[in-house]
């Protein structure tokens, strides 16, 4: 198996905080590996946010996020597949309330999904395509988060064209709501 350790520690202004990622891949068999890791991050208000006239908060707090994931890849030559469960809880996230105007923490929020991704190749082309499936909610009231989509997907080709590759990328999102939405 192979393991990853980070440790980060982050200084802004006041605001101090160390964070980390602890992952651990079991290979399965020579193409079948499962991997799980956890995580932990800081985000600290962007000047903006906190001051920008008109809608800035000074009274604003970092964003603190805990993370866990669990996945299954499966490689065969240049053909990749991976299938990945992930779970993030957020304290004080940052967010736009349109109601106030302003900037504020939102106390608890979740996002929780499964991520599928495939990057291969189909004769001399390169083929990606990913497909997120999410719920991303604030954990206090159990509403779907503003401007976050349940699900994302794109896919992508680029073929050799001489000392070119021609290219083409397509993304899809489901519905946004957002305050500012006509119903």
């Amino acid at each position: 198996g192979s393991a990853q350790l980070n440790v980060r520690h982050d200084k802004v202004g006041d605001l101090s905080q160390s964070t980390g990622f602890l992952g651990y891949g079991y290979p399965v068999t020579d193409q079948l590996k499962l991997t799980v890791s956890t995580s932990s991050a800081f985000n600290a208000p962007p000047l903006g946010y906190l001051f920008a006239p008109g809608y800035g908060n000074p009274l604003l707090k970092p964003e603190r996020a805990r993370s866990h994931e669990l996945g299954v890849q499966y490689e065969q030559g240049r053909q990749l597949l991976r299938a990945t469960y992930f779970d993030t809880r957020i304290q004080d996230q940052l967010n736009y309330d349109a109601v106030t105007r302003a900037f504020a923490n939102i106390g608890r929020t979740r996002n929780s999904g499964l991520e599928l991704s495939y990057r291969g190749s189909v004769g001399a082309s390169d083929v990606r395509a990913s497909l997120t499936m999410q719920d991303p909610v604030n954990e206090i009231t159990h509403q779907r988060l503003p401007r976050r989509a349940a699900t994302l997907l794109s896919l992508g080709i680029s073929h050799p064209l001489g000392p070119w590759r021609l290219g083409a990328d397509l993304q899809y999102s489901s519905d946004r709501p957002d305050a500012y939405s006509d119903p």
